[in-house]
């Protein structure tokens, strides 16, 4: 639908800019039919690139509220309806509405806000591609030590009490550690401690060969 109302929206804007600025040659400008044929082809970035906006602006009528469906609705119709009943003037005795059409202006902001639902689509997209790889990088196992004996095994498989080993190279190995619950008992350099944060503030104990520190949080 994007493309579409690219195609047909900027034809328009650059012959009624043309025209404004006199930068289309004579015959082109003073050709009797275009008044028409940008009416047609607005006509159909009004109702088939922009009918999303009457419908969404109709529902949040119907709710009793307004969103921004109902003002890109709105604001289009205003100059498409505008330019329309300059057109049919003539035809039906009317007098006072002017000259100016603003063709270009009702299908261009129904395109630009198309433009931009586009790239907040995409940039949701790959902010959700960005989080699912930083998932991916959680560890899926854990290194504890079990009757004096370091063994590896699943984060799934730890239970409160368990004893998480660190080594001095934890903080170029996160993703090789665990993030887990607190209530576990972390056997690392002192310095360490620094770097365990927890949502729920439970104290962690560290063990440090020759000393314990009590710290809050998780690994």
């Amino acid at each position: 639908m994007l493309i579409t109302g690219l195609v047909l929206a900027v034809p328009i804007f650059v012959i009624s800019m043309g025209k404004d600025f006199g930068l289309l040659p004579e015959r082109v400008a003073a050709f009797e039919l275009m008044p028409w044929i940008l009416a047609i082809i607005a006509t159909a970035v009004q109702f088939y690139v922009g009918w999303q906006y009457y419908v969404g602006g109709y529902k949040s009528l119907r709710n009793s509220s307004a969103n921004m469906d109902l003002l890109v609705a709105i604001g289009s119709s205003a100059a498409y309806g505008y330019s329309m009943g300059v057109m049919l003037a003539p035809f039906l005795g009317l007098q006072g509405l002017g000259a100016h059409l603003y063709f270009e202006t009702s299908s261009m902001i129904i395109v630009l806000i198309r433009v931009g639902k586009y790239m907040e689509a995409r940039a949701k997209g790959r902010a959700s591609d960005a989080i699912r790889k930083l998932l991916s990088l959680q560890a899926k196992k854990a290194r504890i030590v079990r009757d004096g004996i370091e063994t590896d095994i699943r984060l799934d498989n730890l239970v409160v009490g368990d004893r998480i080993c660190l080594t001095n190279d934890f903080p170029k190995k996160l993703n090789s550690n665990s993030s887990t619950s607190a209530n576990v008992t972390i056997r690392m350099p002192a310095y360490f401690g620094s770097l365990i944060t927890s949502s729920i503030g439970t104290p962690v104990v560290c063990v440090n060969r020759s000393h314990l520190s009590p710290v809050t949080g998780s690994v």
